[in-house]
C-alpha cells in the first residue's frame, strides 16, 4: 500500500460514492492532517439562520456596517459559512498569512487559520487580513478515517488557490474549481482516482507539469469542472430515458474527435438512433 501523503493545504472534493447527505458536493479546505486525524472547513456551504453581522450582535463585537466587507469587494457582503458539523457553536476564520497572531495556524505560505475574537475584532474595524472566509464549525476526521474515505474514493484532492478560497462564489466552487484529467492508467500518482484497468483520473499541478514536460501519460483528457449527480439523481434521469449507457474505449475517449463523439458513442449501441423513443414504455 502506498504511504499516505498529509494533505493540509489541499482542498477535498465530494464524490458521488460519498453517501453522507451532509457533505453532497461540499469542497473542504484542509486545514490540519496528521497521523493522530485531519480537520477542515467546509468552503461553499452558507450557514443557516444567522449572518455574519448577527454573529457580531451575538458576541457583541462593535462594528462598521460599511467595513463589513467580502475581502474589501465594495458592495458584497461576508458570508458566513458552515465549517461542518463539529462544534457549530466556534467561529473559524481562514485567511490570508499576512494577519497571524500568536494563535493562528500557518497552514500554507499564503494561508492560515484563527479561530479568536480578536480577529473577528480587527475584521469589523477593517483592520483584518486582506482575504477571509468565516465559518462555524469545522469538519474533523479521526486517526486513520480521512485515508480511509480515500480510498474508498469518497474524496478527491486537488490544489488550493486564493481565488477558489476567497473570491469564488459559493456556487461555482463545484463547476469551476480546477482542472481535471482523464487519463490512461501508465501514470498514477498517490491521489489518482484509478477508474478502470486502463482509465484514471488525477486533479492535480503535477500531472499537468508532467504533460507539459512530455513525462505524463500516453493518452489523456484535460477537462474544466465537472458533472455531478445527487443521491439517486442519476438513476431516475437513467430511468426517464435521459441517458444511454455504453461500454467506454480509449479510442473513443482520447482519440476522437469532439464533434464525432457522440454519433461514434451512439453508433456502438447497434441501433438507429432515429428510432429512439422520447418516452418510457413496459413491453
Amino acid at each position: 500500500m502506498m504511504k499516505m501523503t498529509y494533505l493540509e493545504g489541499q482542498l477535498l472534493l465530494a464524490m458521488p460514492s460519498l453517501t453522507d447527505p451532509r457533505f453532497d458536493r461540499s469542497v473542504i479546505y484542509i486545514c490540519s492532517h496528521g497521523e493522530e486525524g485531519a480537520m477542515g472547513l467546509m468552503i461553499n456551504a452558507p450557514a443557516d439562520n444567522i449572518d455574519f453581522p448577527g454573529l457580531l450582535d451575538q458576541l457583541e463585537v462593535s462594528y462598521n456596517p460599511d467595513l463589513l466587507l467580502m475581502n474589501n469587494v465594495p458592495g458584497k457582503e461576508v458570508i458566513l459559512h458552515t465549517g461542518g458539523p463539529v462544534e457549530i457553536g466556534r467561529g473559524f476564520i481562514l485567511h490570508s498569512a499576512d494577519y497571524v497572531q500568536e494563535s493562528t495556524l500557518i497552514v500554507s505560505e499564503t494561508v492560515a487559520l484563527t479561530a479568536t475574537m480578536d480577529i473577528l475584532s480587527a475584521i469589523a474595524e477593517g483592520k483584518g487580513p486582506v482575504n477571509f472566509l468565516v465559518a462555524l464549525g469545522y469538519t474533523g476526521w479521526g486517526k486513520g478515517q480521512l485515508e480511509d474515505e480515500i480510498n474508498r474514493n469518497s474524496w478527491l484532492s486537488i490544489e488550493a488557490d486564493e481565488e477558489l478560497l476567497f473570491r469564488t462564489d459559493l456556487e461555482l466552487t463545484v463547476e469551476i474549481g480546477r482542472g481535471f484529467i482523464l487519463h490512461s492508467a501508465d501514470y498514477v500518482q498517490e491521489s489518482t482516482l484509478i477508474v478502470s484497468e486502463t482509465v484514471a483520473l488525477t486533479a492535480t499541478m503535477d500531472i499537468l507539469s508532467a504533460i507539459a514536460e512530455g513525462k505524463g501519460p500516453v493518452n489523456f483528457l484535460v477537462a474544466l469542472g465537472y458533472t455531478g449527480w445527487g443521491k439517486g439523481q442519476l438513476e431516475d434521469e437513467i430511468n426517464r430515458n435521459s441517458w444511454l449507457s455504453i461500454e467506454a474505449d480509449e479510442e473513443l475517449l482520447f482519440r476522437t474527435d469532439l464533434e464525432l463523439i457522440w454519433p461514434r458513442a451512439m453508433a456502438k449501441l447497434g441501433v438507429d438512433i432515429t428510432m429512439l423513443s422520447t418516452f418510457a414504455g413496459n413491453a
